[in-house]
């Protein structure tokens, strides 16, 4: 290789002195190794090679940059020769930074590798950095990703050679004896050989499959945002992949809810005691129910009976939640809970107006208590839809609703069904009034089942919620 071809501070022997000399002061021997007969390479870069190395942070260059400057290579650079070029294959940093101290590269700097498969040569190149440099396991998984491209490639290849050497073509690999009955099938990316490319690519990288796997999800799914997270370490595998498996969840839940069939007009009233009505439900059909009882101390027992009618209606991780007068929160937990129902937390409503006084306690009522239940061990998978407060603001009920002067606010209703049910999922109140809880349900793109012993109460409830919503549509 002609000197004259080489980049100026690469060309004469005395460049390696120049380069030396600069740092005399740390004692080494510098003449021994400028006089020695060492020849100058020119290495160059390929582009494919170079933009699949993952850039190292300012700091951790620079201290790259004052190691080399300090010590030397701690590492050869390794490279290819294709007849003309050393092309650069691993140390592109290393490289980058000998370049900037004007320090030359000699035969003593460099490994030579040779490749016969194209393939070996790309999978050397990224395996290399994996194993020396600190990736993080979401880093390695980038790195397998090729790999597996890789390995599939490689399969391909047994499988077309199979083919040749057995006559066997797709559509007729049939003989168990042959070679590609044995490679299971090796244009799934699945499976061929010995096992699947996930796990090979996973294990070359020091990864356990199943972090490849969760991570590989995660490049689908996540925002690109997500991803860099995951590469600086600000970000978990598990818990990143937890998040998906949840929106997916709950997205599957929305869709399957949407296919539910509707009821005529979305709504449905029912005349009678709710203790017979309820019967005519299907059992595990419904994911919540809402209502509010009497709150007289007489009524108690109302809530065994309406816990163990929820405990059959609801879907498991259902909700039954209901309205409970003061003082009497800790029996009508303990009746409803007699059903099997498993107490989940209480929400307090802030009223809004004039307060009612509680004349046995001599006390004005400014909030009231909802009892909230789930049926089986924890909620349906994505509900409650989304963090929700234990505290509800409510506002004054419409007073142009027919029917009982204290019939509740449309405000607790909305809460409770935006937050405890999908979008055309069925809402049912035992005792139903006016009709407020319908309202909110249809309002939010749910159905209603509304029950009431009182015959007038179903006809306002049927008027309010109708009327409500003559010529709007109920928005999802």
């Amino acid at each position: 290789m002609s000197e004259r071809t080489l980049p100026n501070q690469f060309k004469p022997m005395n460049n390696v002195a120049d380069f030396w000399a600069r740092h005399s002061d740390e004692g080494v021997d510098l003449k021994a190794r400028a006089t020695s007969k060492l020849t100058v390479i020119s290495i160059k870069i390929d582009p494919k090679y170079a933009n699949a190395v993952p850039q190292m942070t300012s700091k951790e260059y620079e201290e790259l940059k004052q190691s080399i400057k300090e010590d030397g290579l701690h590492y050869k650079l390794v490279v290819k020769y294709d007849g003309y070029y050393y092309i650069l294959l691993d140390g592109h940093h290393r490289y980058k930074a000998c370049q900037e101290l004007g320090r030359p590269i000699t035969e003593e700097d460099i490994e030579v590798k040779k490749f016969d498969d194209p393939l070996d040569e790309e999978e050397f190149v990224h395996i290399i950095n994996a194993i020396r440099r600190h990736y993080n396991d979401y880093q390695k998984f980038e790195t397998g990703l090729v790999i597996k491209r890789i390995e599939m490639e490689r399969a391909k290849r047994r499988q077309s050679e199979a083919g040749r050497i057995y006559g066997k073509g797709k559509d007729n690999n049939t003989n168990n004896n042959s070679m590609c009955s044995n490679e299971h099938n090796l244009s799934d990316e699945n499976s061929y050989g010995i096992g699947k490319s996930r796990d090979i690519s996973a294990k070359k990288v020091g990864i356990p499959p199943t972090t490849f796997t969760r991570a590989e999800k995660i490049h689908k799914c996540a925002s690109e945002d997500t991803k860099q997270k995951l590469r600086e370490g600000k970000a978990e595998i598990n818990t990143e992949y937890s998040k998906i498996q949840k929106q997916e969840k709950k997205q599957k839940l929305v869709a399957e809810a949407l296919k539910l069939p509707r009821l005529s007009d979305g709504v449905q009233i029912i005349h009678g005691d709710f203790r017979d009505k309820c019967n005519t439900i299907p059992a595990n059909s419904i994911p919540l129910i809402f209502t509010d009882p009497s709150y007289a101390e007489k009524d108690l027992p109302d809530y065994k009976d309406l816990g163990r009618e929820a405990m059959r209606m609801l879907v498991d991780g259902g909700f039954f939640v209901t309205n409970v007068g003061e003082g009497y929160q800790d029996i009508a937990i303990e009746y409803v809970k007699e059903s099997g129902l498993k107490f989940w937390n209480t929400i307090t409503v802030l009223l809004a107006g004039n307060h009612s006084r509680i004349h046995y306690r001599k006390m004005f009522a400014d909030c009231k208590t909802l009892l909230v239940f789930v049926k089986g061990s924890e909620p349906r998978e994505g509900i409650p839809t989304k963090y929700m407060p234990n505290l509800i603001k409510s506002t004054i009920p419409d007073k142009s609703l027919h029917g009982r002067a204290w019939e509740q606010s449309v405000t607790e209703s909305e809460f409770i069904v935006r937050h405890l049910t999908f979008p055309n999922e069925t809402v049912l109140d035992c005792m139903c009034g006016t009709g407020t809880t319908g309202i909110a349900a249809l309002k939010l793109g749910r159905q209603f089942i509304g029950i009431d012993i009182d015959e007038n109460e179903c006809k306002n409830a049927d008027i309010n919620i109708r009327r409500y919503f003559k010529g709007e549509q109920s928005k999802p």
